[in-house]
């Protein structure tokens, strides 16, 4: 059994979560791996064993300043064509993931 890192119950889980955003936010416009490297982080940090407490952790997540975040990389750097559907799919798949820097690819 894996540890859980946040606890869906927890009242200030959203916190961490909108905190990472607003620093990958930052650092965005110098690197568009930014992005991805969150995304993973959020999908590492929200993931569990017990398939509720995931869903109500990802439903934490801010939508709108993750958004916001894809088009701060698409405007900085304007060959990077993806969206949200390319967050849900790092989100979802970062826990099964070899997470080394090599493994995630720049468009």
């Amino acid at each position: 059994s894996k540890k859980q890192l946040l606890d869906h119950t927890a009242p200030r889980t959203w916190s961490v979560l909108d905190a990472l955003l607003r620093v990958a936010e930052e650092t965005s416009e110098l690197d568009p791996d930014v992005l991805a490297w969150t995304c993973c982080a959020l999908g590492v940090l929200t993931a569990s064993e017990i398939q509720d407490a995931q869903e109500a952790l990802r439903l934490r997540i801010d939508v709108g300043l993750l958004e916001g975040l894809v088009r701060r990389v698409a405007d900085a750097f304007p060959r990077f064509q993806t969206g949200w559907s390319y967050c849900q799919r790092l989100i979802a798949d970062a826990q099964h993931s070899d997470l080394r820097a090599g493994r995630l690819l720049r468009p």
